[in-house]
C-alpha cells in the first residue's frame, strides 16, 4: 500500500510507482520493504505541522526507485565485466593468448577499477553520486565497444580498454552506497544493500547464460558490442525520468511531514559527524577489518568465477555452448540468498541482535562455507563435472551471505559524510584481491597444471580474510578527535 503522505504531499506521481511495479522494474515485495502506510491524520498532525505547510519530499518512493535503479546499473555493470570470461575461450585461441596473458586481461579490469573507488565515494560524498553514476556507465559502454577493436588493435590496447572498463565501473557501487545513505532509513540499509548486491549476481548470471548464446550464434566482437548497447536502451532514459521527479528527495534537508523525525535534532548530530581524511580512516581497526575481508572474499570468489568456464572447459571437457548449464547456477543461487542476507541482518537487528554479532556470523559462515567446498574439490579423487559443480555452487551461494556483513559495516562505522568513502577503500581492497589473484592464479596453473592447488589458493584467502574480520570489525560509528581535543 502506497503511503499517504506519498500521495499527499506530491513527489512522483501514483502513476509512475504504478507503472513501475506493473512493467517489473520494481517488485511489489521490494515496494513494501520501503514503503510503510502513514495515516492521513498523523501527516497533518506529526511534529506540529499543519496541512498546507511548506510541501515535504517523498523519500519513501524515491528510496524504492533509487534501489532499483541503482541495482540496474549494477547488474548492466557487472554483465559488461564477466561478458569476458566466457568471451576468453574463443579470444584466447584466435589471438594466441596463454593462460597467463588470459590472466591479465581478465584481471586488467581491477587495475582500473581500483584508481576510482575511493576517488568515486569521496566525490559523491561530496556532491552526490546521481550525475556520478551517469558518466560512470557511459565510461563502461564506451569501453565495452572498444574491447573488440582493441583487442584485434594489440596486447597493449585490449589491457587498456580493460583499464577504461574498470574506471568507468569504479566510479559506480561507491556513488550508489552514498546515496543509499541519504536516501533509505537506517532500519532498511541492509535490505537495500542485498537489493543492490544481488544485482550483481543477477548482472553476471544473465551474462553467462547470454554470452555462449551470442558468441555461438554470431561471435565474441558481437558478445561486445551487443552489451554496450543496453545502457543507452533502457538505464539512461529511466534515470533521467527519476531525476526529473524526485525533487528535493536525498536532499540534507528532510521534512518531518514525510518521516517523522525531528529534523532540527538530527540536523544538529549531522553537523557534528566528522568528515575524516583517508588516512585517519586508514587508521581505524574497523576499517582494516572491511579491507580484509574484501581482499580476501575478492581473492577468492573473483579468480574462482574468472577461471570457471576455463576449469570446466579444460578439466571436464565441457562445450562452450554447455558452459552456461555450469556456470549460471551459481550466480542464481547468489542471487537469491544476498536478497535474504539483506533481510535477516535487519529482522536480527531489529529483534535486539547486537549489530556486530549479525556482521561477523554471516560474514564467517559466508567465507568459510566456500572455503570449505573449494577444498574438497582440490582433494577429492574420482569428481565429476556436476558433482565438482555442485560443491562449487553451494560454497559460491553461501558467500551471498556476506551482503549482510561486510556489505553493510560501513553504514555502522561511517557517519553520512564518509560512508561512500569507507565503501570505496573496501572496495579497492576487493580490487587489489581480484587484481593479483586472476593473474598470480593462472600463472599458478601455467606451471603446474594444478587446479586443486587453484583452488586451495582461493580457499587459504577466504578463511585468512574471514580471521582478520572477526579479529578487528566493529559495530559503533567511528569517532576523532578534534583539534581542540588532540591539544588537550
Amino acid at each position: 500500500m502506497l503511503s499517504t503522505s506519498c500521495l499527499v504531499t506530491g513527489g512522483l506521481p501514483h502513476w509512475a510507482i504504478s507503472s513501475a511495479v506493473g512493467r517489473g522494474l520494481v517488485h511489489r515485495s521490494s515496494m513494501q520493504l520501503f514503503l510503510e502506510p502513514t495515516p492521513l491524520a498523523d501527516v497533518s498532525t506529526r511534529q506540529g505541522v499543519a496541512m498546507g505547510s511548506e510541501p515535504a519530499t517523498s523519500p519513501q518512493w524515491a528510496s524504492v526507485v533509487l534501489v532499483g535503479l541503482s541495482a540496474l546499473a549494477i547488474a548492466i555493470s557487472y554483465a559488461d565485466r564477466s561478458n569476458l570470461s566466457t568471451a576468453i575461450i574463443p579470444m584466447a585461441k584466435e589471438l594466441n593468448w596463454n593462460s597467463l596473458f588470459s590472466g591479465l586481461v581478465l584481471s586488467a579490469f581491477w587495475a582500473g577499477y581500483a584508481t576510482t573507488q575511493v576517488l568515486g565515494g569521496a566525490l559523491a560524498d561530496a556532491y552526490g553520486g546521481e550525475l556520478l553514476l551517469v558518466l560512470a556507465i557511459l565510461l563502461w559502454s564506451c569501453a565495452t565497444a572498444l574491447t573488440p577493436l582493441a583487442a584485434a588493435a594489440g596486447t597493449v590496447q585490449v589491457l587498456g580498454a580493460r583499464v577504461l572498463l574498470g574506471v568507468g565501473e569504479g566510479l559506480a557501487l561507491p556513488s550508489v552506497h552514498s546515496m543509499l545513505r541519504r536516501y533509505v532509513p537506517k532500519g532498511r540499509r541492509s535490505v537495500a544493500a542485498s537489493v543492490v548486491t544481488s544485482a550483481c549476481f543477477l548482472g553476471a548470471l544473465l551474462s553467462n547464460y547470454i554470452a555462449p548464446i551470442v558468441i555461438e550464434k554470431f561471435d565474441w566482437q558481437t558478445c561486445f558490442y551487443g552489451f554496450a548497447l543496453i545502457p543507452s536502451l533502457i538505464w539512461l532514459p529511466l534515470w533521467g525520468a527519476f531525476l526529473f521527479y524526485k525533487g528535493d528527495a536525498g536532499k540534507e534537508k528532510v521534512s518531518p511531514v514525510s518521516t517523522g523525525v525531528d529534523v532540527m535534532a538530527q540536523k544538529k548530530e549531522e553537523d557534528e559527524e566528522d568528515s575524516a581524511t583517508v588516512m585517519q580512516l586508514l587508521k581505524s581497526p574497523p576499517v582494516w577489518a572491511i579491507i580484509s575481508a574484501q581482499y580476501g572474499q575478492s581473492w577468492g570468489m573473483i579468480g574462482l568465477l574468472s577461471w570457471l568456464p576455463t576449469y570446466y572447459s579444460q578439466r571436464f571437457n565441457v562445450p562452450i555452448t554447455s558452459l552456461a548449464e555450469f556456470t549460471v547456477l551459481p550466480y542464481f543461487l547468489q542471487l537469491g540468498v544476498s536478497l535474504l542476507a539483506g533481510g535477516i541482518a535487519d529482522n536480527l537487528i531489529a529483534k535486539g541482535v547486537r549489530i556486530l554479532s549479525v556482521r561477523k556470523s554471516l560474514q564467517t559462515l559466508g567465507m568459510v562455507a566456500p572455503a570449505v567446498c573449494l577444498a574438497y574439490c582440490s582433494y577429492a579423487t574420482g569428481l565429476s563435472a556436476v558433482q565438482a559443480a555442485s560443491f562449487i555452487t553451494l560454497g559460491s551461494a553461501l558467500s551471498a551471505l556476506t551482503v549482510g556483513a561486510v556489505s553493510c559495516n560501513h553504514f555502522d562505522i561511517s557517519s553520512k559524510k564518509n560512508a561512500g568513502t569507507i565503501f570505496g577503500i573496501g572496495n579497492t581492497a576487493s580490487c587489489i584481491g581480484g587484481l593479483v589473484g586472476v593473474p598470480i592464479s593462472g600463472f599458478v596453473y601455467d606451471q603446474t597444471h594444478s587446479w586443486s592447488l587453484v583452488f586451495g589458493l582461493f580457499a587459504f584467502h577466504y578463511l585468512g580474510g574471514a580471521y582478520l574480520y572477526n579479529l578487528w570489525a566493529d559495530d559503533k560509528p567511528i569517532v576523532f578527535a578534534s583539534e581542540e581535543e588532540k591539544k588537550d
